[in-house]
């Protein structure tokens, strides 16, 4: 009784002081000039709007590519006055390198009459050499009718989940902390008239396998320690989008999308020898884990842009998510090599919606350059976090920079940089918070009684993505 009682209560810390991936998407958008404005729901072009608002692919006249590189870093630090917690996270986060591949068109294409390409939609000016293209004797549903699709590759292996955590030590949500990991978008979009257009788009992640090592000091009584390493493969994620778009007036776009929750389960099938020292006899047994270490909320944003002139342009979004969904990153076990299921208690993380807001602005400074910047703040979407739930996130101040430079009528390159300043987090933990009743393999229960060390502890980061896109017409 005392090895299963020492056995589930060890479970149990490890699992729920395991931290969540965030999605590089849902932190820094995909896409040059919209990394480059910060924002995207009334303003996307080319592939771009399959993650932003699939509907922007009506504004896609021609058959048109881009290829993304981007790289990812950033560092973070948790601090305690424990001498023996202070640590820098910057060696765990790492920095990452992705490629990303997009193309997006027209289904109705026509050759044009005056450079013989065949790279033109029906009734529209040819973008090589400028020619108004008459409008075809007789139209079909799929004159309307857009498509697009992108992909995104890993270019370096990534960081992996590799972290160590000793009892319920806080641990950043790992932003720009990733793995090696596919992305994949395709979507269709109608425009139904001259001044309304919709859209959908699917997307599906993939997240490879990772390793997490944890070392719990059980019951607080000296010597005696539980390990556990998890080799954990996810499941692909998927989601999609519904995107509206509205041209108000001349000179005015509104957008609005709805955008479906997106969570990567672990394998079921991954399976954990766990070895517990307890006195004189070491105790072990196989089981199964049932995990989310890959979320992205459903989200509703609405935005708008606004051309005021020639030379300047703005946007606005604002986006509300569902972070409240979330259940946290394990939700239970199953032991005994699958025939024998035990489930423990949910120790859900307690995050609130939150509510985003964007705004971005484009400078056209000539025919060759354009510049761009852009600001949001994404509040904190967790509570306090002072017990046996340790994820560590604050709000954010997000700023953005862009520029494009056009080398001619049919390629352009974009370059984009964004800073993302996460404010001082302090917490004082609850030391009633930490003791847990978790059941034994008998159908009773336990008492744990968990000093946390340390007992108050402060966090702060800063995380960055660099990058160029190379624009096309094909």
């Amino acid at each position: 009784m005392k090895s299963n009682q020492y056995l589930f209560a060890s479970l149990f810390v490890c699992l729920l002081s395991t931290p969540l991936l965030a999605q590089e998407s849902d932190l820094y958008g995909t896409g040059g000039r919209e990394r480059g404005m910060g924002v995207g729901v009334a303003s996307p072009k080319g592939h771009s709007s399959l993650y932003y608002n699939p509907a922007g692919l009506t504004r896609t006249s021609t058959l048109n590519g881009r290829l993304d590189l981007s790289v990812h870093s950033g560092s973070a630090s948790v601090s305690s006055p424990n001498p023996g917690f202070n640590r820098d996270a910057e060696n765990e986060l790492g920095t990452s390198a992705f490629l990303g591949v997009g193309i997006a068109s027209p289904v109705s294409m026509d050759e044009c009459p005056t450079c013989q390409k065949d790279n033109a939609m029906i009734a529209h000016t040819c973008p090589i050499c400028g020619t108004n293209l008459p409008s075809a004797s007789e139209s079909a549903w799929y004159d309307a009718l857009y498509w697009g699709v992108w992909f995104e590759f890993p270019v370096t292996d990534g960081t992996q989940i590799g972290l160590t955590s000793d009892q319920q030590n806080p641990e950043w949500a790992q932003y720009g902390r990733t793995t090696s990991r596919l992305a994949a978008s395709l979507g269709l979009a109608y425009r139904v008239n001259d001044w309304f257009s919709a859209g959908f788009s699917a997307h599906l992640v993939y997240v490879s396998s990772g390793e997490v090592t944890n070392e719990v000091l059980a019951f607080q009584i000296e010597h005696e320690y539980s390990n556990i390493e998890i080799n954990q493969g996810v499941d692909f994620a998927a989601a999609m989008t519904l995107g509206l778009l509205f041209k108000a007036t001349e000179n005015i776009d509104v957008g609005l999308t709805f955008r479906s929750e997106r969570a990567g389960q672990t394998n079921s099938d991954s399976t954990t020898l766990l070895n517990i020292l307890s006195g004189f006899y070491t105790s072990s047994t196989d089981f199964k884990i049932r995990s989310t270490p890959g979320f992205s909320p459903s989200q509703i944003a609405a935005g708008m842009e606004w051309t005021i002139n020639e030379s300047w342009s703005v946007a606005f979004d604002l986006t509300w998510m569902n972070w409240s969904a979330y259940d946290g990153p394990y939700s239970f076990i199953i032991t005994g090599g699958g025939t024998e299921t035990v489930t423990l208690p949910i120790q859900k993380p307690g995050h609130k919606d939150i509510i985003v807001p964007r705004v971005g602005a484009e400078y056209i400074v000539n025919e060759t350059w354009k510049v761009r910047g852009g600001y949001g703040y994404r509040q904190n979407p967790a509570t306090a976090q002072d017990g046996l739930m340790n994820v560590i996130d604050s709000s954010a101040h997000m700023f953005s920079f862009g520029a494009e430079y056009k080398i001619n009528k049919t390629m352009s390159i974009d370059a984009f940089l964004q800073v993302h300043l996460f404010e001082k987090q302090s917490t004082v933990e609850d030391d009633d918070k930490h003791d847990q009743t978790v059941p034994t393999s008998s159908g009773d229960t336990t008492t744990i009684e968990i000093t946390p060390d340390p007992m108050n502890w402060s966090a702060s980061g800063t995380f960055y993505l660099i990058g160029f896109s190379f624009n096309f017409v094909l």
